[in-house]
């Protein structure tokens, strides 16, 4: 019997239009009901979080959700954040270097603020800030922000997927495995502590908090932020819109989130 699904968001939970289809709603309601845990498990600061976990009544006691990709997990019903793995200002500074020699735009999440030194703001950044609920701090140099400014990721938005492919191979070249990096869409590569990544999160959560196993564990995502839980979990579960890579690793492929996926995986497990 599976006892917990570690659920993305974009992509996974939410729909095209950025909604939580019903079907997702009554589903993940059924499940805590029936005595599973659901944790929400994104690429999203709490800000792009809360509002969906109330929606969902994922905001109890015993309810916790995984946010900037698995650098910070937060106990949903005090606000109370129990594990992190954050980067410091030097790795800021590593990062714009290598944003400024390559052409991109950088920004990271601090204090509710979405923090660029980008002197023309990109759609992506406004849109990430509009979807997570925060507002965009232009500074005019990065290299005077303060030592104890601790981001949970830093964002580098680019063109194409296929540049972000080069990126992404570059930058593990130039920092080995000093870094998480990822990319969760086709504009953004996202760089977190080594040891921020959604499967371990999902992993703390299940040892450390609910001690299940991971056979009991469902994870379902799309994208390739979404690799680690997916290839942690008992039932890692791509989305029907999910990128190949996903869809290789995983064990079973859903319908899209289009198609209330998710609540098709929870019906059909838990229900």
């Amino acid at each position: 019997m599976y006892k917990l699904i570690a659920t993305d968001m974009d992509g996974t939970l939410l729909n095209s239009q950025s909604t939580i289809p019903e079907k997702n709603i009554e589903a993940i309601k059924l499940a805590k009901r029936k005595g599973a845990k659901v944790i929400l498990c994104t690429g999203r600061p709490i800000t792009g979080v809360r509002d969906f976990a109330k929606i969902l009544g994922l905001t109890d006691k015993g309810d916790y959700a995984i946010t900037q990709n698995g650098a910070i997990i937060y106990d949903s019903f005090t606000n109370k954040i129990i594990s992190s793995n954050l980067l410091s200002k030097k790795d800021i500074l590593n990062f714009y270097k290598f944003s400024q020699n390559n052409n991109l735009e950088l920004h990271f999440c601090y204090n509710n603020k979405l923090i660029t030194p980008a002197k023309e703001i990109s759609f992506h950044t406004i849109q990430e800030a509009y979807l997570c609920n925060i507002a965009i701090s232009v500074i005019d140099n990065i290299e005077d922000i303060s030592n104890d400014i601790c981001p949970s990721n830093i964002t580098l938005v680019v063109e194409n997927e296929k540049t972000i492919i080069d990126l992404i191979q570059e930058a593990k070249a130039l920092f080995g495995n000093d870094y998480s990096i990822v990319h969760s869409s086709n504009n953004s590569i996202e760089i977190s502590n080594k040891n921020a990544n959604k499967g371990n999160a999902v992993k703390y959560i299940a040892e450390k908090i609910f001690n299940i196993k991971r056979e009991e564990i469902i994870t379902i995502g799309d994208q390739n932020n979404d690799l680690t839980m997916i290839e942690y979990a008992g039932l890692g579960v791509a989305m029907g819109n999910a990128i190949d890579s996903i869809k290789e690793i995983s064990n079973e492929i859903t319908l899209t989130n289009d198609e209330s996926g998710l609540a098709h995986i929870i019906e059909k497990y838990i229900l």
